[in-house]
């Protein structure tokens, strides 16, 4: 099939009829599924960290470490949570272009930058927690090695990380290439 065959069809094919009310209903915030996704990820994460803030101080003896250290595990929950709320906002706030392309290629470009706050963010987080639970800690081999253990996971967890952002941001730019 060659472009104008295709050109032709793809004119001939009429769209399914949608009234002005469904088509406002489909924009709402509310029935967006990635915005559902990113909503749902967000109560949670704010449920268990602000649970977690609530009892660490005395479930996991944060009052007997000294105050820098407490404000750093503080620092780097906020920063977890205020990244999640920009992704939300990187989302639900698209900001438009000129033409399609020039869209995309703002887009991509915001996404680059929010993937490598993303796993900045992760490094943050991981050394901020691991900070707070050995701060006072007498290591022994048996303990050097379950912390090494610890560090491998998140090492393994920012390797993940790393490819899904990469794949997304690979398969944005062959969308955008498709385009162009």
């Amino acid at each position: 099939m060659n472009s104008d065959e295709l050109k032709s069809t793809w004119k001939g094919i009429a769209p399914p009829a949608k009234t002005n009310e469904e088509i406002k209903l489909m924009l709402q915030e509310n029935r967006h599924p990635v915005l559902k996704g990113i909503r749902k990820q967000l109560t949670i994460e704010l449920l268990g960290w602000s649970a977690f803030l609530v009892c660490y101080y005395t479930m996991f003896d944060g009052a007997t470490r000294p105050l820098p250290i407490n404000i750093i595990l503080v620092i780097v929950l906020v920063i977890s949570i205020a990244h999640t709320l920009y992704g939300y906002a990187l989302v639900k706030y698209p900001r438009n272009g000129d033409a399609l392309t020039a869209s995309l290629e703002k887009h991509i470009s915001r996404i680059k930058l929010y993937a490598i706050g993303s796993l900045i963010s992760r490094i943050c987080y991981a050394a901020g927690l691991l900070l707070f639970f050995t701060y006072s800690l007498e290591f022994t081999t048996i303990k050097y090695y379950s912390l090494a253990a610890i560090i491998l996971v998140f090492i393994v967890q920012l390797a993940f990380l790393y490819r899904i952002w990469a794949k997304r941001i690979k398969g944005l730019n062959e969308t955008l290439a498709g385009l162009s």
